[in-house]
């Protein structure tokens, strides 16, 4: 049975593959929900959680202001080499050149900001001579060589997701979480915030070894890459050059963000985070889904000069990642306050903190929607070769981003950065999918129409809840329930073919496991 449903998902369609792998995500997201109520229960949105935020911020902009657009195009780029050359054997240098120089530069990256650890931290606000400020000064600098690990992992990653093991790094990504989630559980009253260090740390552990071992398939080695020299690397980097100016604004924007809120006091830190982190199980499925299979699949279109059935895959996979999010995008919406108190009110997360974290959750919740158009449709940006235009819009979804959060902080404090991320995604995502609409309507108005369904169930279950005036949790049941089922009849409605072949197969599994267990 178990082999019967593996070979579906491994057959060569991308939306299969995509589905296969937004289920592996969906049981990651499981486990993520679980740690985000361990961290709950023993941090709330203390100062400790702070730190860990900010040590976390930190990390990932340094990353991402090293190797951002690499990150974003590598893929892409190797998946183009790969479609166009006869010979493997171009495409493996260019890999392996790829994966030295990166791990190289992510280590010179580490060691150069060792001195500079200070001046980093009080940017956010930290007094030097307190307490608060040496504890933020240590997690950070033995957090630094954690950089070197992530990039490594994100560029072997996508190496193999190029040759269909896709699904061994995501059962991995969800074992690292687990662990995660145990080693905070055990360690977190008698460690407290290192706790949170050394479950990220095990978490990475683990998916580096479980990719080194499967590195082997892909024929390139690890000697190849020891002697690989620098014309590969250069490569991807001239290709992701385009990529440096958005990417600098979308940092720009997190640390903006993240600075202002630590001034504006103790927990807002916390409360943003705990806020993205429960909207970042619909987006994770989502962003890796996409990033994972339609990048590559669009690139080898293109380059067999198949523009209309690469406009075809990108409003597909974006409608089917945005029918699969709307039920708990519901959630988040309608009845946020009801389902962080069932989730998270426990231990050091009190009612103050339930108060502030759906607030926060109930407005980056529109933004969802722009962002999965955002996603989707600048894979077929960068595969077709327009990444100026994805360029320009990323520019303004960020400028638009970093100056919300500066002119309205002092009026909406913490809320303004939600109702700016949103507001500025959706406005940049119609435009894209009007763009997308113009160039296949019919195309397009599939994906209009998933948009608006999204939107009116969102609109009809919020005056739902205000007419009834209710905080219970049999609504959230409903909630659930009845979006779901709307969805579902929405797609036999609206006669979306790909949809309703996954629907009929799952159904069809389940009515023979049903009749089997019955006889």
């Amino acid at each position: 049975m178990a082999m019967q449903w593996l070979s579906f998902f491994q057959k060569k369609s991308p939306r299969r593959v995509t589905l296969g792998i937004a289920l592996l995500k969906g049981m990651k997201a499981i486990v993520g929900v679980l740690s985000v109520m361990v961290m709950a229960r023993y941090f709330g949105i203390s100062l400790a959680r702070d730190q860990w935020v900010v040590a976390l911020t930190i990390l990932t902009g340094l990353i991402q202001f090293a190797f951002g657009p690499m990150n974003e195009t590598f893929r892409s780029k190797l998946a183009l080499i790969r479609s166009k050359s006869d010979s493997q054997e171009h495409f493996r240098e260019t890999a392996a050149s790829t994966i030295k120089w990166m791990f190289l530069f992510s280590l010179i990256v580490s060691l150069f900001c060792i001195p500079f650890v200070d001046q980093l931290i009080s940017a956010f606000g930290y007094v030097r001579s307190g307490s608060a400020f040496e504890a933020l000064r240590l997690l950070l600098l033995i957090s630094l060589p954690t950089l070197v690990l992530s990039e490594i992992t994100t560029l072997i990653s996508g190496v193999l997701n190029l040759y269909g093991v896709f699904f061994i790094p995501e059962l991995c990504g969800v074992l690292g979480v687990l662990v995660n989630t145990v080693i905070v559980a055990l360690f977190a009253n008698s460690l407290g915030v290192y706790s949170l260090w050394l479950g990220y740390l095990l978490n990475l552990l683990i998916l580096s070894v479980v990719l080194a071992l499967q590195f082997g398939i892909t024929r390139i080695g690890f000697r190849r890459v020891l002697f690989a020299g620098f014309r590969g690397f250069k490569e991807c980097f001239v290709f992701s050059s385009a990529m440096y100016l958005p990417l600098i604004f979308a940092q720009l924007s997190v640390l903006t963000e993240r600075v202002i809120a630590a001034r504006i006091g103790v927990g807002n830190v916390a409360g943003l985070d705990y806020a993205r982190k429960i909207l970042d199980v619909p987006m994770g499925v989502v962003t890796t889904s996409i990033a994972t299979v339609l990048g590559p699949i669009l690139a080898d279109q293109f380059g067999k000069k198949n523009l209309t059935s690469l406009y075809e895959e990108t409003a597909r996979v974006a409608r089917m990642m945005i029918l699969g999010v709307t039920p708990p995008l519901l959630v988040f919406f309608v009845a946020p306050e009801v389902f962080i108190r069932l989730l998270l009110k426990r231990g050091l997360f009190d009612e103050q903190a339930v108060a502030l974290t759906a607030g926060l959750l109930r407005l980056y919740t529109p933004g969802v929607l722009g962002a999965i158009l955002l996603i989707a449709i600048g894979q077929a940006m960068m595969a077709s070769g327009r990444l100026s235009r994805l360029v320009l819009a990323t520019i303004i979804i960020q400028g638009g981003i970093i100056a919300g959060n500066i002119f309205l902080s002092p009026y909406l404090r913490v809320y303004a950065f939600p109702l700016s991320w949103s507001a500025m995604h959706l406005l940049v995502g119609g435009v894209l999918l009007l763009g997308i609409a113009s160039e296949s309507k019919q195309t397009g108005l599939g994906l209009v129409e998933a948009v608006v369904l999204a939107l009116g169930l969102g609109a009809l279950f919020s005056s739902l809840r205000f007419v009834m005036n209710t905080n219970s949790s049999s609504f959230l049941l409903l909630v659930i329930g009845a979006g779901s089922l709307a969805v579902l009849i929405s797609v036999r409605c609206l006669g979306f073919k790909e949809e309703n072949a996954i629907l009929q197969k799952v159904t069809q599994k389940l009515f023979q496991r049903w009749k089997s267990d019955a006889s």
